[in-house]
């Protein structure tokens, strides 16, 4: 499976119970951060990130509705 991550997309990764959302990092737009660690565009763990989790995939609108997740963007909360 290809991971294509994009700002604000909530993706599943290993170990976390809930979707976490990723967010462009503002200093270097080729990553992303998703909880504490940073990954690449292609979901690849970024140089420096030690400990990083795999990501699962990318939720789906449909899989959005079906955990409750509201589909909006607040770029207030983007580290």
């Amino acid at each position: 499976m290809s991971i294509r991550l994009y700002d604000s997309a909530w993706v599943r990764i290993e170990g976390a119970e809930q979707p976490l959302q990723a967010f462009k990092d503002r200093q270097n737009p080729a990553l992303f951060h998703i909880g504490d660690y940073r990954y690449d565009v292609d979901g690849i763990v970024a140089k420096g990130t030690e400990g990083a989790p795999k990501i699962l995939g990318i939720l789906s609108l449909q899989a959005m509705r079906e955990a409750g997740i509201r589909p909006n963007y607040n770029s207030d909360i983007n580290p």
